[in-house]
């Protein structure tokens, strides 16, 4: 690490104040000011989104409504499904204060947001809001769309398996019984003419819980009704796709050690069970062979001695024939 002088230093006082003095005594000392935070300034919006305005509305009527709060740069108003909509984007003259724009918008939002537009109780009221990219829009949507899921769960019920004759009203007949109902559909499998499953809604979740447990392996008509809480899309398919995942590492691990896997056998007791079986078996088998192994030992021991013995004969018989040949 290089230690080396640069010809500056930094001094930190404990208020702006003394900090101001020491660097208005002194003409080589600054008061030092810090560079812009890039993070920071990427997540400063300058743009608002706004919805509900009046089919009569003019362009030039929009501007003079948002033109209050700053220098507008660009405005734009654009008609779809909804009814009219539109962007504006705040931009500080100079091009200099990059916080202007961000300013501009938050004041926008506080002193329009809700807005009356037309008058009545079903008058359109004015929408305003930071503008968003087109990925935090679907983010933000998925998420409504989810939090809606969530909380009809508890009173939602996927049905099928009933018979191929039933339609909206025969469902609403039989489930209706145990509760008030918001809503019923019914849906078609893909590729599977005449099978059907439904979405039975409740409004209260004591009467969704109370038909699920009465109707839930019912026969009706020979069938067996086959009944669910509902489980939402989304999460669903987030879960689907792990298990994929989850599928594809195993194949993929076990093509890599040729199929079988060691770890797997802890998982597995009876298999345990079964080699632990095996092994004491053969034990039991070595050592009924060593018990017959030490039992004809002996027996070899003594034809060993007995053919010992008569070589031993025979020697003897030769040195004395010898002993007797001499003189």
């Amino acid at each position: 690490m290089d230690h080396s002088q640069r010809g500056f230093a930094y001094v930190c006082f404990e208020n702006q104040e003394d900090a101001q003095k020491a660097a208005n005594g002194d003409a080589n000392a600054f008061i030092f000011e810090q560079k812009e935070n890039r993070n920071t300034v990427g997540k400063l919006i300058n743009n608002l989104y706004f919805k509900n305005i009046p089919e009569d509305m003019t362009n030039e009527a929009v501007t003079a409504l948002f033109a209050p709060f700053g220098t507008i740069k660009s405005l734009v108003v654009e008609k779809g499904q909804i009814g009219k909509y539109g962007f504006v984007c705040y931009m500080d003259p100079t091009g200099k204060d990059n916080t202007y724009g961000p300013t501009c918008v938050n004041k926008a939002i506080e002193a329009l947001m809700n807005r009356e537009m037309t008058p009545g109780p079903d008058g359109l009221k004015l929408y305003v809001r930071h503008a968003l990219n087109k990925s935090q829009r679907e983010q933000e949507k998925l998420l409504e769309t989810i939090r809606y899921k969530s909380s009809k769960k508890r009173v939602n019920l996927y049905v099928k398996n009933f018979p191929a004759s039933w339609g909206e009203e025969e469902i609403r007949t039989e489930f209706g019984k145990y509760g008030e109902l918001e809503n019923v559909r019914i849906e078609a499998k893909k590729n599977e003419p005449g099978n059907q499953y439904a979405f039975v809604c409740y409004k209260q979740p004591d009467s969704c819980a109370n038909a699920k447990q009465q109707l839930s392996n019912h026969q009706i008509e020979g069938k067996v009704l086959i009944i669910n809480n509902y489980e939402i899309k989304e999460i669903r398919e987030i879960q689907m796709e792990e298990l994929r995942d989850k599928s594809d590492f195993e194949q993929y691990r076990q093509q890599q050690t040729g199929g079988f896997q060691w770890n797997d056998l802890t998982s597995q007791p009876h298999l345990t069970q079964i080699i632990s079986q095996l092994l004491s078996l053969m034990q039991q088998n070595g050592g009924q062979q060593d018990q017959r192994g030490g039992m004809r030992g002996p027996q070899q021991n003594r034809r060993y001695q007995n053919n010992g013995g008569q070589g031993g004969q025979q020697r003897m018989h030769h040195n004395n024939m010898g002993g007797q040949g001499m003189p």
